[in-house]
């Protein structure tokens, strides 16, 4: 079917969340501190924080008393300038941020691992499906569209691995803890590589007019798909052998080489409209993209 544009993240009207949140400050996350009422909201002004808030409100007065008027307005500015890094670094980790990729269902789950485990039977567009919310447009999250990121299952998927890491090492006899810690750093490592690959390859192929704004999370979530195939893959291996191992190794590469290629085609060009960017690398940055689930996957999924 044709794909309906779609605002890039950053630009007024964008966001990553579900359609009852909007989602607007760049990145696709939400913006603002901590809520009212919520752990720690305090904002640093002059005085003890509210009872309730977090904080032991007579602790800290005790503590306050004892400082001079110099101390105390110190203390004060300082808070105040704690609480605002905090609300503009690490707001991200709050539940409402993390709250839009792992808004999945049990449909959802089983849609995706069937998008994922064959690409090719997937008649439907690839573009996401946006919500209007309050005058702007938001993504709907996971659980209403098979083509948004989720964090729900690479997390499922890298768990998995090192649980069929551990059980083929054991079945062969040759279990140690180091292995086993390894094993995890490695899945790690590569988890962050193919991520990194993904953020490069947007920034080579922009012409210095505009830049492709795709939040980070999106992409490690994209990048963490490879773990259902790779753990399928140990599984091969240990059980099989050679002769099921390198079919799975095929098959699984092939697919998520498909999956990844069409969803960076999909996320080029629903905001070419609003950027551009370099047609000869276009090409070249697909296949490096495809190609690299090869040694990635052989790398974690070999024993």
């Amino acid at each position: 079917g044709s794909m309906a544009a779609e605002a890039p993240w950053g630009q007024p009207g964008a966001g990553a969340g579900p359609s009852s949140q909007v989602y607007g400050n760049g990145g696709g996350y939400p913006m603002g501190g901590f809520e009212q009422g919520g752990q720690g909201q305090w904002s640093g002004g002059g005085g003890a924080p509210p009872a309730g808030a977090g904080f032991d409100s007579k602790e800290m007065q005790g503590m306050m008393a004892g400082l001079s008027p110099l101390a105390r307005g110190a203390v004060a500015a300082y808070g105040g300038k704690a609480q605002q890094f905090l609300n503009n670094r690490m707001s991200f980790f709050k539940g409402s941020a993390l709250h839009y990729y792992f808004d999945v269902n049990t449909k959802y789950v089983l849609n995706k691992l069937k998008l994922l485990a064959c690409p090719f039977i997937h008649r439907g567009s690839w573009t996401r499906l946006r919500d209007q919310v309050e005058g702007r447009f938001t993504f709907k999250p996971p659980r209403h569209d098979v083509n948004a990121p989720d964090l729900y299952i690479p997390v499922v998927g890298f768990y998995t691995y090192i649980v069929a890491c551990l059980a083929a090492t054991c079945y062969e006899g040759n279990f140690t803890p180091d292995r086993l810690g390894a094993r995890f750093w490695r899945a790690a490592f590569a988890w962050g590589a193919m991520t990194a690959l993904l953020k490069g390859s947007f920034s080579l192929i922009s012409t210095g007019q505009g830049t492709f704004q795709v939040p980070l999370m999106d992409l490690a979530c994209y990048a963490g798909y490879l773990f259902v195939h790779v753990s399928l893959q140990v599984v091969a291996h240990a059980v099989g052998g050679r002769a099921l191992y390198y079919p799975a190794l095929v098959w699984g590469c092939v697919c998520m080489g498909v999956f990844m290629v069409k969803t960076v085609k999909r996320m080029i060009f629903n905001q070419s409209q609003y950027t551009t960017f370099d047609m000869k690398k276009y090409n070249y940055v697909l296949l490096i993209i495809a190609l690299g689930q090869v040694p990635v996957a052989y790398w974690l999924s070999h024993l």
